[in-house]
C-alpha cells in the first residue's frame, strides 16, 4: 500500500464536560483523573507528558466518554478526530485546546499503480487550492473546534508525507 499526501493532521486531544472552564491544555492535566483507551498512542503520550495524571484506561471510546460524563474522570484524551465525533453526538461535552501529539491521516492506494497516488495527490491539491478543503473543514470539524480552518497539510510538512 502507498499513501497519498496527508489530508488531515490530528493528535491526542482533550475532551471535558461542557461546563468545564479549568482544563484547556495538556499542561492542566497534572494530578487529574484522565481516561483514555488502552493500547492507544494517547496513553503512551500521557505517560510521557503528564506522569502525575491518574490514568483510567478503558477498552473502547464509549467507556471513556461515560466515565467523563459520570464524573469518574476529569477529562477524556484520545485522537482529536474521535473526540470530535463524540462531541458532535453529545452536547454535554466539548473538545478543548490543540492536539499535543501528531497523527497524520492519508489516503491508502495500491502501491502497484503510481497513477493512483498521483491522481489522489492532484485532487487533494485541487481542493486545497480552490478552498473546498477549508469549506469541508468548517462544515464538519469546524462545528466542534473553534477558530478558522487551518492550512491544509502539505507534502513534507508532517512525518511520513
Amino acid at each position: 500500500m502507498a499513501f497519498a499526501r496527508p489530508y488531515f493532521v490530528s493528535g491526542a486531544s482533550i475532551m471535558v464536560k461542557g461546563d468545564n472552564e479549568d482544563i484547556t491544555s495538556v499542561d492542566d492535566l497534572a494530578g487529574k483523573n484522565v481516561t483514555t483507551q488502552t493500547n492507544s498512542t494517547a496513553l503512551t503520550a500521557l505517560r510521557d507528558k503528564v506522569p502525575t495524571a491518574q490514568l483510567q484506561p478503558y477498552t473502547d471510546d464509549g467507556q471513556c466518554v461515560a466515565s467523563l460524563q459520570q464524573g469518574r474522570a476529569d477529562v477524556c484524551v484520545i485522537d482529536q478526530s474521535i473526540l470530535i465525533s463524540d462531541a458532535i453526538n453529545n452536547p454535554a461535552v466539548r473538545v478543548v485546546g490543540e492536539p499535543f501529539t501528531v497523527n497524520t491521516y492519508g489516503i491508502g492506494v495500491t502501491k502497484d499503480d503510481a497513477s493512483a497516488k498521483q491522481f489522489v495527490d492532484a485532487w487533494l491539491q485541487e481542493i486545497y487550492d480552490d478552498g473546498s478543503w477549508a469549506e469541508l473543514w468548517k462544515a464538519t470539524i469546524g462545528t466542534v473546534i473553534e477558530g478558522d480552518a487551518p492550512a491544509p497539510p502539505q507534502i513534507g510538512s508532517v512525518p511520513g508525507s
